[in-house]
């Protein structure tokens, strides 16, 4: 049976595997390598319509993001990745996007062909958010995409998927095999590809209800083969999220707008959770992004359409490809991260807008999920952080597996060195011994770290939460040793 599907865009409808850095000049948790996470600047590009672009890539941190990108790249070798986008049809020869698209991945979904035909007059929304993620910046032609894709940090690159026919409805198995395709460089009938899967899948599309049995496998396969999935939660300013978005391996993405007196709230029109299902396999939001207007970009996200041309458009579908672009860079900072891991960097970075004095939606931390708000999930994306957050992972996954290669070779186990977590840890600073500045040294090294960081009403203990797959015998032991803390242990999960 066939279901209605619809492009969202329009209105009217860390196992993390040890890095193999051995000879790394750098020791554990060194503070040579961690103090490049303070590298602050930011990137203007030259393309002549990044004016009008600016208060979106701003909102997530996207130029911050670039500054360090470019700063770490003599040292972290950045791996080139691919985000498919699965959508209706691009203009491949786009001024803006030569050079962006691989194109000789390109697949037709709904034909079950490796050719893309040109999209017709009114077929913009593919091209649109192909922008989003991957224009080529500081070319001065046009916009930058959020990933940048300038000369100086060209590494994103976009696999043109079509999967709904030029009116932007079409049928979840058009989405199903272009989900297949992403994975797999063969599937049954599906025409052969070159070899290389997505890394990234974007999705801004949707449809109302449950996601069938056969939709789910196809997002289960994608994850399983190591593909971060993200999606659109829908337009209809519905207390549900389309599938696949509401799929709980897929990330679901909201929109946001910039409202007159500056706060970022949720879009009018965007879909978000009910506040009793937050839970994963619940009905729930994860991020937001721009997706709506601001003050003096009243029509929305500016953004490649086809006839060499540009325009705005509303929608989650516009918020979706800021948060693959995230995640884009992120895995190619450190490419080992698994999805579920690129997802908690995501969530745990996030920018917690309705905290804010003030803020319209606010009341809603009364309730027992101060982290988590049923219309803006887990925050709005933050781009800076979220790569500095990879960054800090590939330091520590590089420093641990070079220490036990130079100075543990002797035959000692490596089991001190494998993940133990996912791990909570309590740090008892040490106010009676140590200095005044000693504490205060040592509690900003651990915020430094990028973990969240929980610090009692009196100062004297902070609770950190470390991802599942980092090494957490060595960080506790390396928090043993600062001056400044009394007393570092694991601490047992508890709930009520």
């Amino acid at each position: 049976m066939k279901r209605a599907f619809r492009v969202i865009g329009r209105i009217s409808f860390l196992l993390l595997v040890l890095i193999l850095a051995t000879g790394c000049a750098y020791g554990p948790f060194s503070s040579q390598r961690l103090d490049e996470l303070h590298v602050s600047g930011s990137v203007t590009p030259n393309d002549p319509r990044y004016s009008d672009q600016e208060w979106y890539l701003q909102a997530i941190r996207a130029p911050q993001a670039w500054f360090f990108l470019q700063t770490i790249q003599d040292r972290v070798k950045l791996q080139d990745v691919r985000v498919a986008v699965i959508d209706t049809s691009y203009q491949l020869d786009h001024a803006d996007l030569v050079g962006a698209f691989v194109i000789e991945e390109q697949y037709d979904a709904v034909k079950n062909i490796n050719k893309i035909s040109k999209p017709i007059p009114d077929e913009k929304h593919g091209t649109h958010v192909a922008g989003l993620i991957g224009a080529i910046g500081d070319n001065e032609v046009g916009i930058t995409g959020a990933a940048l894709n300038s000369e100086n940090l060209k590494k994103v690159s976009i696999i043109p998927i079509v999967a709904l026919p030029s009116s932007g409805i079409g049928s979840e198995d058009g989405v199903v095999r272009a989900i297949y395709r992403s994975t797999h460089s063969t599937s049954g009938n599906i025409p052969t590809i070159t070899g290389g899967r997505a890394d990234i899948i974007n999705m801004s599309l949707g449809g109302i209800g449950e996601a069938s049995p056969i939709l789910r496998g196809a997002v289960q396969s994608a994850q399983f083969n190591g593909i971060v999935l993200i999606a659109a939660s829908g337009n209809k300013n519905r207390t549900s999220i389309d599938f696949p978005a509401s799929i709980p391996e897929v990330i679901a993405v909201g929109s946001v707008s910039k409202s007159a007196n500056g706060q970022w709230v949720r879009s009018s029109f965007s879909n978000y959770a009910s506040a009793t299902s937050p839970t994963a396999g619940g009905v729930r939001l994860d991020l937001v992004a721009p997706g709506g207007s601001a003050p003096g970009s009243e029509k929305g996200i500016l953004s490649t359409i086809i006839g060499d041309s540009y325009d705005r458009k509303k929608g989650t579908s516009m918020a979706t490809p800021l948060v693959s672009a995230a995640a884009a860079l992120i895995r190619s900072v450190n490419p080992n991260l698994s999805p579920n891991q690129v997802r908690q960097i995501l969530v745990e970075t996030a920018q917690k807008i309705w905290q804010i004095d003030g803020h319209p939606d606010r009341r809603y931390l009364d309730t027992e999920w101060q982290d988590w708000h049923p219309m803006y999930g887990y925050g709005m994306v933050d781009m800076d952080a979220a790569v500095k957050r990879a960054y800090q992972s590939y330091v520590f996954a590089s420093s641990s597996y070079s220490i036990y290669d130079e100075d543990l070779g002797r035959g000692e186990s490596p089991a001190l060195w494998l993940p133990t977590g996912p791990l909570t840890i309590l740090v008892s600073l040490d106010l009676e011994n140590a200095t005044a500045r000693e504490v205060v040294d040592a509690r900003n090294e651990i915020r430094d770290y990028g973990f969240s960081v929980w610090e009692s009403g009196d100062g004297t203990v902070l609770t950190i939460r470390v991802p599942a797959d980092y090494p957490g015998q060595l960080l506790l032991d390396h928090l043993n040793a600062l001056p400044g803390v009394g007393h570092a242990t694991q601490a047992q999960p508890v709930s009520f």
